[in-house]
């Protein structure tokens, strides 16, 4: 279908670089440090609330800075806003090999940024 892509600006170099897979949970985690602050990012995904969750930590506001948009899309469809802070696609996946390339399902991805501190803005189909 697409890709869901963050273009990130980091603050600095990053050092101390690490991963974890929590088994138990399946949270994913990364944390680094940039100078003598720690950044932080965890993810999952729940295949039963459909949903995939990131979240990324800063010690000090307005140091997380990325760009996140749908990429690569593959599919008939478009990408608009639904309000400030969410973008959502809609498409339509057709099946060509048993039918006749009309048949298939109607497709709907959000994109829902959350963030306390520092500032947000959306820009067109785009969310900085």
């Amino acid at each position: 279908m697409f890709d869901l892509l963050l273009e990130f600006e980091e603050p600095g170099r990053e050092t101390a670089y690490r991963r974890a897979l929590d088994l138990e949970t399946g949270i994913l985690g990364i944390e680094y440090r940039v100078g003598p602050h720690l950044f932080t990012r965890e993810s999952f995904c729940s295949n039963p609330d459909q949903v995939l969750v990131l979240h990324l930590a800063s010690p000090i506001a307005g140091q997380i800075s990325f760009a996140a948009t749908f990429d690569g899309i593959k599919i008939p469809g478009a990408v608009n806003s639904l309000g400030d802070d969410t973008l959502i696609f809609r498409g339509n996946a057709f099946e060509g090999l048993h039918s006749n390339g009309n048949q298939g399902v109607s497709i709907e991805c959000y994109l829902r940024l959350l963030h306390q501190g520092g500032r947000f803005r959306r820009e067109r189909i785009r969310c900085r």
